[in-house]
């Protein structure tokens, strides 16, 4: 397909414990569904009942928080990740002009998710072993552009917790588990 995309990166340090990232891309692309005969394409647009160009504007944002203390060992991260999609079924005539009375919106959402992860570790028998244990919670939440009632989410909560021991310079043993309780509302 055709069309443009731009996107940037950001990650910046905002104190010793303390960074922050965003990611964003913007496209906008589309694409010709070309007319085949006899197994060769003609170098029409399809026309008729099928569609002849599909385009859409898409946008994608990523930012995390990042609390680092390494010398307490103890880590928390608050992201936000979103996703807009808008998109056209655009209809051709056999003249090959826009057959406006067809085209019609295609797909068209907003998706996003907040997740906070938090976790703690402490060091053991001589450091040889430890022990990582957290939480973390998100949230999704799924939005037609289209028509806004139609909604659906879910909220995802879940502890875990891991136990390392290294039995020598070579080999290191990990325990880990993790629960996970959802709570949706139709997804």
């Amino acid at each position: 397909g055709k069309g443009n995309k731009s996107s940037f990166y950001i990650s910046t340090k905002l104190n010793d414990k303390l960074s922050l990232d965003w990611s964003r891309v913007a496209a906008n692309r589309y694409r010709y569904a070309m007319e085949v005969k006899n197994g060769r394409p003609t170098g029409l647009i399809r026309y008729g009942s099928s569609t002849g160009k599909y385009a859409y504007d898409t946008q994608k944002n990523n930012i995390n928080f990042v609390f680092n203390d390494q010398d307490n060992l103890f880590k928390s991260v608050l992201a936000y990740n979103n996703r807009r999609l808008d998109s056209t079924y655009y209809y051709y005539n056999a003249d090959q002009s826009l057959n406006t009375a067809k085209t019609k919106r295609g797909t068209a959402y907003n998706v996003y998710g907040i997740t906070s992860d938090t976790q703690k570790t402490w060091k053991l028998n001589s450091e040889k072993d430890s022990l990582t244990s957290g939480f973390t919670f998100k949230k999704e939440h799924y939005k037609e552009l289209a028509n806004t009632d139609n909604s659906i989410g879910r909220n995802a909560y879940s502890v875990y917790s891991s136990y390392s021991h290294q039995f020598d310079n070579k080999f290191t043993g990990i325990l880990g588990m993790r629960g996970e309780f959802t709570q949706d509302n139709g997804w």
